[in-house]
């Protein structure tokens, strides 16, 4: 809990001001009832001014008492909104920088979440803060015989509440865990919907949430019922101490030990001890939120250095003619089977490089290699000469860029999702870059056209989707680009004119443009096409030189 505590640290000042101001809360609170007793006490000796004086007083503590809570709450609610944005964005940048091959190491739950278990957290906290100034101004502001005695009982609530709290904690892990997995079906439901319907899956998957909803509900209930136990025990166990209470006065004032006077100012507090009864067991089952909450975060925030994005400090190019170079690079994915083998090749600006292979040749590894979504087992790869890790990501991502066969479009307008990639990128660079991907006549056909916002209700094709991908590209305009099924989607025609214009930007400006195809004949006019079998480079040259290749034959006349 300490790494997220840490945040409270830049606001140390406001932290200050805010605990001050709780434990002015707490002591006014204290002595309201205090003068309310007083006033009580001088009825019973028919003293009105004094009764007259101290109702005055009590009137302008409620007063004072109202105004304080005022500036807490906003003080409290001021913490909480620089905390709880400090603490998100950290979340967020951390999400954004796990390698994609351990973002499978989280629910998507659990992702999602991060935004309101933070909130929790901070108000949990705050929370245990007010409780914890409330028990420690008691014991300041009451008689000794008093304090003592509520120290004895909170003691033994102490004690005996540890067991049913240390269960309230694991039935709470086990509530949010169920509501991670609840929350993850769900995501997915939204992500794989054209799978459940084609499957026909809806029943099942229904079935499946139906009892994971009935898991859910069990753990909250369970966790709701030791929860209630624990308030009952709370109850049980205030009105023991009550009748312990005035037993003990009457005994006190028996043996002249306490004054009727005092005992009546002590019983005022009756009300008030019993909400401190409480505020033991809230301090203590928001601690054990926290806890929850904080294991949750820290799963982010303390993820494994190995598991984050790692970039060197090589900044700019570093040569005005470009060069990819791999060298014996291998890959595997358990440390023992190699799904990549010694792969060799060199590849210069201005070409247009196809790689081919049956479905589990290792394609989509090499390319997640190359725009680094994985890192090879053993081998080199270099631009320039100098390996891909030594470039800053600035660097990297100016120079490299990627289209994915199953590309995310954001739920922004098209304008938006172009603008993404080059915010200062003028309107007939935005108009090109749509004409280029082929989807210009698509875009203009919308009720809002370019700043037409693609919400869930907007049903756009996966062609489609693809070519907002490489408008992106496009407009991008990096030195190296790599395509993985990039035009799986789309119709010979269409993927005929976009390969042809890859392959004159290549020539024309310089390019390195890499290929990943499932059709060949997306890419058999490149200038090299690599045919790989089980990880290994097995042949390459022009599409005409691997026609001689019966393998590569038998790739090209397989259907589609």
């Amino acid at each position: 809990m300490r790494n997220i505590l840490r945040y409270f640290k830049a606001h140390t000042l406001l932290c200050i001001v805010f605990c001050l101001l709780a434990i002015v809360t707490m002591g006014l609170g204290i002595l309201e009832p205090k003068l309310t007793a007083i006033m009580v006490t001088a009825i019973t000796d028919n003293d009105l001014n004094k009764m007259a004086l101290f109702a005055i007083l009590v009137a302008v503590v409620a007063i004072l008492s109202a105004i304080v809570k005022f500036v807490v709450r906003n003080t409290s609610v001021t913490i909480r909104s620089r905390v709880g944005k400090t603490l998100e964005k950290d979340l967020c940048n951390q999400a954004l920088n796990i390698k994609t091959c351990f973002i499978a190491d989280f629910k998507s739950g659990e992702l999602t979440e991060t935004k309101s278990d933070s909130a929790k957290f901070l108000g949990c906290f705050q929370e245990v803060v007010m409780y914890g100034f409330s028990i420690m101004a008691t014991g300041a502001f009451l008689s000794w015989q008093c304090a003592l005695l509520f120290a004895f009982f909170l003691l033994a609530i102490f004690g005996i509440q540890k067991y049913s709290l240390k269960k309230e904690k694991q039935h709470s892990e086990k509530e949010k865990d169920s509501n991670d997995t609840a929350k993850s079906l769900i995501n997915q439901i939204y992500r794989g919907i054209l799978e459940i319907k084609v499957l026909n899956l809806k029943q099942p998957i229904f079935d499946k949430y139906d009892r994971l909803l009935d898991e859910e509900i069990l753990a909250n209930k369970t966790k709701e019922k030791a929860k209630s136990s624990n308030r009952m025990f709370n109850n049980v166990a205030f009105e023991i101490y009550v009748l312990c209470f005035m037993l003990l006065g009457v005994w006190l004032m028996k043996s002249n030990l306490l004054t009727l006077s005092s005992f009546i100012t002590i019983f005022m507090y009756k009300g008030y001890f019993y909400n401190l009864i409480f505020q033991v067991a809230e301090i203590r089952s928001d601690i054990s939120e926290m806890k929850v909450l904080a294991t949750r975060m820290n799963k982010l925030l303390k993820i494994d250095d190995f598991k984050l994005e790692n970039f060197g400090q090589t900044n700019g190019v570093c040569s005005e003619k470009h060069e990819i170079t791999l060298n014996n690079l291998s890959f595997s994915y358990d440390g023992e089977g190699s799904v990549l083998n010694d792969i060799s090749f060199s590849i210069s600006e201005g070409q247009f490089i196809g790689i081919v292979g049956k479905s589990g040749s290792a394609k989509t590894t090499l390319i997640k290699i190359l725009s680094r979504q994985l890192e090879p087992t053993t081998g080199t790869f270099t631009l320039d000469g100098i390996d891909f890790s030594k470039y800053s990501e600035q660097s990297f991502t100016s120079l490299v860029s990627l289209a994915s066969q199953e590309p995310f479009v954001f739920s922004f307008s098209i304008r938006e999702n172009l603008l993404m990639v080059k915010p200062n990128a003028t309107e007939s660079q935005l108009w090109k870059a749509l004409e280029e991907a082929q989807i210009l006549e698509f875009v203009r056909t919308l009720p809002n056209g370019i700043d037409t916002v693609l919400k869930e209700t907007l049903n756009i094709s996966g062609g489609q989707r693809q070519r907002l991908s490489l408008a992106r590209l496009f407009l991008k305009d990096t030195p190296i680009v790599l395509m993985d099924e990039a035009t799986s989607a789309l119709d010979n025609k269409t993927q005929g004119k976009i390969t042809e214009l890859l392959r004159q930007k290549a020539v024309r400006d310089k390019k390195i443009i890499i290929s990943i195809a499932h059709r060949i004949e997306a890419v058999q006019n490149a200038d090299i096409i690599f045919f790989l079998e089980n990880g290994v480079v097995v042949n390459s040259g022009t599409h005409a030189q691997l026609l001689k290749d019966p393998k590569y034959l038998q790739l090209l006349n397989k259907p589609n």
